[in-house]
């Protein structure tokens, strides 16, 4: 998946994985009723930085996605499934 930046002439290529996992973030984020901005305080990881993260543009660290199932209450293999199955549909 290519993505230009805005208010650049660059582009890069999202990792689909980084893409999947953020998107399952953002799907347990909302299941957990939490903000962003609550998960970002929680887990300790900048806002901005976090929103990078959500959209694909940067991947979490597995210390990252250990705090973000803690804040979120769920576990790890469940957030990792849910991404095995976003990813396989964003390369179909």
């Amino acid at each position: 998946m290519t993505t230009s930046v805005p208010g650049t002439t660059s582009t890069f290529r999202s990792d689909t994985h980084a893409v999947a996992i953020g998107r399952a973030v953002k799907a347990a984020t909302a299941h957990a009723g939490r903000t962003q901005a609550e998960l970002s305080t929680e887990a300790d990881i900048g806002l901005n930085s976090l929103s990078r993260r959500l959209n694909g543009h940067v991947p979490f660290t597995f210390p990252e996605l250990v705090r973000v199932c803690h804040v979120l209450g769920i576990p790890l293999a469940d957030l990792t499934e849910r991404a095995e199955r976003i990813a396989a549909s964003l390369s179909a």
